[in-house]
């Protein structure tokens, strides 16, 4: 994103950073309150798989916003997708964590809990930033068309996002149950 303000629509490292960071803080941080509570909420229901179904509702809403944002020639259009699209990325953030220590045993609790970010950051500093890189530079071959490239990068991940999680709630709900029993 801030390589797509700054070529497409001209801002200074200075403008992005302030923008991006309010609107991060702002709309990101509501999103992991509202997955916390939409979890928190599901779970009281009976809902096991409750952290999926907010995985599926963030891979839908943050792939559509997302994608409309980056594929807007107005700014203020820009930004007015973006937000939203940060909040529905931001609600499975928190709840991720939560939804493993639920159906994991006391015993490995806390490698999973250390594999996981490393899995996430290994993917996210490096295919993040590289595919849309290759697509821009390779497919489209112009710096200008970042934002058609993280526009499919982000419509390819949440397709992927969507998938991973409708196929995982059946599992999910049967390791939950398995835990419970335990207890």
């Amino acid at each position: 994103m801030p390589a797509f303000l700054q070529r497409v629509h001209g801002w200074s490292p200075a403008e992005v950073g302030r923008t991006l960071g309010l609107l991060i803080v702002c709309f990101g941080c509501l999103g992991m309150y509202l997955g916390g509570a939409l979890t928190d909420r599901w779970r009281k229901n009976g809902m096991r798989d409750a952290p999926l179904r907010v995985g599926v509702i963030s891979a839908i809403g943050a792939g559509i916003f997302l994608v409309l944002s980056l594929t807007t020639s107005n700014v203020t259009a820009t930004l007015s997708l973006l937000a939203p699209g940060l909040v529905f990325l931001g609600l499975p953030m928190g709840v991720s964590y939560a939804a493993l220590q639920w159906i994991l045993p006391n015993q490995v609790r806390g490698q999973i809990s250390a594999f996981f970010p490393l899995i996430l950051n290994l993917g996210g500093l490096t295919l993040g930033p590289l595919f849309p890189a290759l697509v821009s530079d390779y497919v489209f071959r112009s710096e200008q068309k970042i934002g058609v490239a993280l526009a499919i990068s982000i419509g390819l991940c949440s397709i992927v996002m969507l998938v991973t999680f409708l196929l995982t709630c059946r599992p999910y709900r049967a390791h939950s149950a398995a835990m419970d029993a335990l207890d």
